[in-house]
C-alpha cells in the first residue's frame, strides 16, 4: 500500500502524516515491521522499574475504578483475551473480581510476561487453549504500537465469535487534540508511536474491518493539570509523576467519561 497524505508535524528525523490511504495519522515513512516485533519481544522492558510502579497503583486500586468500568462495557458475563497484556494486571482483576477462570493475556515480550510467571498469560494466539475463542477482547495501548493494524485486527478475529466485543483503548495524540494544542509543540512525536488515532482515524480503522462502533469514550486528559496549574510536566519528571497520580484518583473516585 503506498501511504500518501499532507505532513502533520516533524519532529528530528521523525514525520506524521495524515494518511489518506489508510485514514488515521501515522509516521512516514513507517518503520519496518521485523525491526518493531524483535524490539517489543525483546528490549520494551528493559527493567522492573516499569512494573514496581504499576504493582503499587493496582495495590493501591488505583485502577479498579476503570477496570470495572471497562468490564460493564464488554459484558462480565464471558471470557476476556487482553491484547499486549504486560504482566497481565488486567488478567489478573478480572479472575479475581469477575470469573476465576474467564481471562487470558497475549504477550510477545518475555521480560514481561515473565515478570509473575502467570499460567493464563501467552506470548502468541497460538499457545491459547484448543478451541479458546472470546466473547470479550480487550486492547490497551497497543495499537499505537504495531505497524499493522489491520493485520492485528485479523488476528483479534481468529478467536473472535459472532456478537464478540472489542475495547480498545488508545492515546488521542497530536492536532486533533485541542488541549495539546494549547500546550503547544510537538512533545507528542516519539518513535515507539506509529499510529496516532484521533476518533475519527480509530472509527475509519474499525469500519474498514467491517466492525460498528457502539461506544466512544475518554479518559481524563492529564494535559489539563498543566493547563489548570500553569506547571508543565513534561520537563518535570517529579511533577509528571504526580500529575499521573492525580489522574488515576480522580478516575478512581470519579469514574471515566
Amino acid at each position: 500500500m503506498e501511504h500518501t497524505g499532507n505532513i502533520l508535524v516533524r519532529r528530528g528525523d521523525l514525520s506524521v502524516i495524515n494518511c489518506i490511504s489508510c485514514g488515521w495519522a501515522h509516521l512516514d515513512p513507517l518503520p519496518d515491521a521485523r525491526v518493531v516485533e524483535q524490539y517489543y519481544r525483546d528490549d520494551y522492558y528493559g527493567t522492573d522499574l516499569w512494573f514496581r510502579k504499576e504493582m503499587v497503583e493496582h495495590t493501591r486500586g488505583l485502577w479498579d475504578t476503570a477496570y470495572r468500568f471497562q468490564a460493564n462495557l464488554l459484558g462480565d458475563d464471558f471470557p476476556v483475551l487482553d491484547w499486549g497484556t504486560g504482566a497481565g494486571f488486567f488478567p489478573q482483576w478480572w479472575r479475581q473480581n469477575i470469573d476465576p477462570h474467564g481471562a487470558y493475556g497475549i504477550e510477545p515480550n518475555e521480560y514481561a510476561r515473565r515478570y509473575f510467571d502467570l499460567y493464563y498469560v501467552f506470548a502468541r494466539l497460538g499457545e491459547l487453549p484448543s478451541g479458546e475463542s472470546f466473547l470479550n477482547q480487550r486492547a490497551c495501548l497497543v495499537f499505537e504500537h504495531v505497524v499493522e493494524p489491520r493485520l492485528l485486527l485479523w488476528q483479534m478475529g481468529k478467536v473472535s465469535r459472532r456478537g464478540t466485543k472489542t475495547l480498545i483503548i488508545v492515546p488521542h495524540d497530536g492536532p486533533t487534540n485541542p488541549l495539546q494544542v494549547k500546550l503547544g509543540g510537538n512533545f507528542w512525536i516519539d518513535k515507539n508511536h506509529i499510529n496516532y488515532f484521533s476518533p475519527t482515524g480509530l472509527t475509519n480503522l474499525l469500519r474498514g474491518m467491517g466492525m460498528y462502533v457502539t461506544y466512544r469514550g475518554a479518559t481524563f486528559p492529564i494535559e489539563l493539570l498543566a493547563l489548570a496549574t500553569g506547571k508543565d510536566y513534561r520537563n518535570d519528571s517529579v511533577w509528571g509523576a504526580k500529575c499521573h497520580m492525580f489522574r488515576l484518583n480522580f478516575e478512581r473516585v470519579l469514574g471515566t467519561m
